[in-house]
């Protein structure tokens, strides 16, 4: 159970960089088009 909850932790944290990247293209991308 200990490794699932740990798994799960370092599964959120790929996802949360993942968004965090997204949004950072998003907005890279916004400000070389305008």
């Amino acid at each position: 159970m200990n490794q699932k909850k740990k798994q799960f932790k370092k599964i959120t944290k790929i996802h949360l960089l993942q968004e965090r990247h997204s949004a950072h293209s998003l907005r890279t991308d916004y400000l070389i088009f305008n």
